[in-house]
């Protein structure tokens, strides 16, 4: 009605402007733009329509890719209609792949910033438990000539420090990597949904888009950026004091040779069933937030019916 009425009655000596999906009104049509990905992909006029027409219902008939989802349309010869087919939110399997890690913080940084950010945080690190390494000869210094004690003590309370510092610096260095990145991820996650196509948001429910932005985008924001610096802060010094303990008293090194294996192996059985459990719980909040979603949605005519303790029973 719409069309016939106003684009064809009162635009109908006018330049009309149509975008649209629907197919029936490309015979009409004087020129056709097809946009793909936000760029022109195809441009079709005068005689050409009909074969554009046959080129679209084909690519409709096809398997099509939305979001990492596979979206089949299946065609209905009854109605000329077709539908799409939901496919269940899926999840990765194993630990997460080193790769990953790297595409994440060069989201925030290039390597070579990157690696001063580490050098500057690690020296810290080195400063002191070389300190604490070398104040063990405190006591021989003190000894001896005073003013060599304090020369010695001059330095080790510079070193300390310079230690303190560098730390101090290297840690906001680090959590800033980790906003930057964060805050990229989030916006090229809100860049792909907004240039998403029609069938993207048809097969995959709101609870999921919902899920990503809200549960994903604040591990990224908090739970991440405090664990990697928590393992940043402890790695170092349990390496040192490992090398420190060995080189003192050799013998540590045969009972540090028994226990590692055992703690890779029970390190390896944790964080892949900790990883799945994290997985698990990720997909688990999808369907609330769509079920709630649609709820809200419908709560008119939920209340005319008389149907909220089936949609109560469905959460609890």
């Amino acid at each position: 009605m719409f069309y016939r009425n106003c684009i064809r009655g009162l635009l109908s000596s006018k330049i009309v402007l149509l975008t649209t999906h629907d197919t029936r009104y490309y015979q009409e049509a004087d020129h056709i733009i097809h946009l793909a990905g936000g760029k022109i992909e195809e441009f079709k006029t005068g005689h050409l329509l009909a074969e554009f027409d046959l080129l679209q219902r084909n690519r409709m008939s096809d398997g099509k890719k939305a979001g990492g989802q596979d979206v089949w349309c299946v065609s209905n010869e009854e109605e000329g209609t077709e539908t799409l087919k939901l496919e269940k939110e899926e999840r990765e399997i194993g630990r997460v792949a080193f790769k990953v890690y790297k595409e994440y913080f060069l989201y925030g940084v290039s390597a070579i910033v990157l690696f001063i950010v580490f050098l500057v945080f690690y020296s810290g690190q080195g400063i002191i438990v070389l300190v604490d390494f070398k104040a063990s000869r405190l006591p021989i210094l003190a000894s001896q000539e005073e003013s060599s004690f304090d020369r010695a003590l001059l330095v080790y309370t510079l070193c300390v420090i310079a230690g303190v510092v560098l730390m101090v610096l290297g840690t906001l260095c680090i959590f800033l990597v980790l906003m930057n990145a964060a805050y990229k991820v989030h916006n090229k996650m809100v860049t792909c949904l907004l240039k998403a196509p029609l069938s993207f948001h048809a097969v995959n429910p709101v609870g999921l888009v919902l899920n990503r932005f809200s549960q994903d985008i604040n591990n990224l924001d908090e739970l991440l950026p405090f664990y990697f610096f928590m393992l940043l802060l402890y790695a170092a010094p349990a390496v040192a004091t490992v090398l420190l303990a060995t080189i003192t008293t050799p013998l540590l090194i045969i009972p540090i040779l028994i226990a590692l294996p055992a703690f890779c192996f029970f390190s390896k059985v944790y964080f892949t069933s900790a990883t799945d459990i994290k997985r698990l719980m990720s997909i688990a909040g999808s369907p609330i937030y769509s079920h709630f979603s649609n709820t809200m949605e419908g709560l008119k005519n939920i209340r005319v019916y008389g149907r909220q303790k089936e949609f109560i029973d469905q959460v609890f």
